[in-house]
């Protein structure tokens, strides 16, 4: 029986390779990763536009913010402690009393095409 012999060398150094992506590129991931929170933090906040009427939600707008939670982890919705902020789910899935009025996760949905984008590009130039 024959018997073959395999050079891993160049496997393994790939794989370092590979296992060392995301610390290089977690940077520049993390910067995406804003932008496009800041993104969907400002969609939103246009969409509610159309909706204030007077004093009704006139300050729901201006609760809508984001934190990045881990480098590449952001929560994006109204801040409980800011005027109106507590509406959140309330305003976007509505009430007995008020329909629901969708602009948090529509602005994410519409946001998520280009996050994955750049990512995308953001990964394929650490591969290199």
């Amino acid at each position: 029986m024959a018997r073959a012999t395999v050079d891993a060398s160049e496997v393994y150094r790939y794989a370092a390779h590979i296992g060392s992506v995301m610390d290089r590129v977690e940077p520049e991931a993390a910067k995406v990763v804003e932008r496009a929170a800041l993104n969907v933090k400002r969609a939103a906040q246009q969409a509610m536009r159309g909706h204030v009427r007077g004093r009704y939600l006139k300050h729901y707008g201006r609760s809508i913010t984001y934190d990045m939670l881990e480098p590449t982890v952001a929560e994006i919705g109204p801040d409980s402690a800011m005027p109106q902020g507590g509406m959140g789910r309330g305003v976007e899935f509505g009430s007995a009393h008020t329909p629901p009025m969708p602009h948090l996760i529509r602005s994410g949905e519409d946001e998520m095409p280009n996050l994955e984008k750049w990512i995308d590009q953001v990964v394929a130039r650490g591969l290199r």
